[in-house]
């Protein structure tokens, strides 16, 4: 088994990526129709997602971006699920801002194999600060997961 390298801090810890194992355009030629109906699904989740993020607006100040171990796409989708979170916890306020990020657990491998992190995301809700746990997984050439938790 892998070890994560120092560079596990963005979460691309193994940079095992699943096209990457085998000839993907076979792969996709031969997914059953329930395998393209979830990616389609998934598909257009992701732009709901994206759209929803990109118009109201969680802002992420600089130096929280710099602050969190993900990085790049994870980022973006912790992000863009964070707003509608944020947005159960206060309706009302339409201006929120990610204004700090600290590492709770660092980057371990369990015995399964998956990578787990912990880290504590602050956000300004017009004024009032409310913390939120994210928990990211990394599973061997599956990706990274996340879940988010109101402190």
């Amino acid at each position: 088994m892998k070890k994560p390298s120092a560079r596990s801090k963005h979460l691309g810890i193994r940079n095992a990526h699943p096209a990457s194992a085998g000839n993907s355009a076979n792969a996709s030629r031969q997914a059953s129709p329930f395998t393209k109906k979830m990616k389609l699904i998934a598909l257009a989740l992701s732009l709901c997602l994206l759209a929803g993020c990109a118009t109201t607006g969680l802002q992420m100040s600089p130096d929280a971006r710099k602050e969190s171990i993900a990085q790049g796409v994870l980022q973006r989708d912790v992000v863009g699920m964070l707003h509608i979170v944020s947005h159960a916890a206060n309706p009302d306020c339409q201006i929120k801002t990610v204004t700090s990020v600290q590492l709770k657990e660092e980057p371990k491998e369990g015995n399964d194999g998956v990578i787990r992190a912990k880290e504590i995301w602050t956000v300004d809700l017009c004024g009032e600060p409310t913390r939120f746990e994210i928990e990211f997984y990394e599973t061997p050439g599956q990706g990274t997961t996340f879940g988010i938790k109101m402190l």
